[in-house]
């Protein structure tokens, strides 16, 4: 989980720090083993997951409806 070194800090906003710190902290476990369905190797799960959370930290912008963004994410 080498690529949280290079996230900068111009790259997340602040108020996108705390809810993508709570949310991973809620939902990362559940997400690893969700990935081990697609990639038979639990570093490659982890690694998965931690690049969505960062892709979600550096577009948290781009999200103008967070309930619909929640329930998209929660379906698929």
């Amino acid at each position: 989980m080498d690529a949280a070194a290079e996230l900068t800090a111009d790259e997340v906003r602040p108020d996108a720090d705390a809810l993508v710190v709570a949310l991973f902290r809620t939902e990362a476990a559940r997400l690893v083993q969700l990935a081990r369905w697609f990639v038979d190797d639990r570093t490659a799960a982890e690694d998965l997951v931690q690049e969505a959370f960062l892709r979600l930290a550096r577009n948290h912008h781009r999200i103008h409806d967070q309930d619909r963004a929640g329930r998209t994410c929660a379906r698929s």
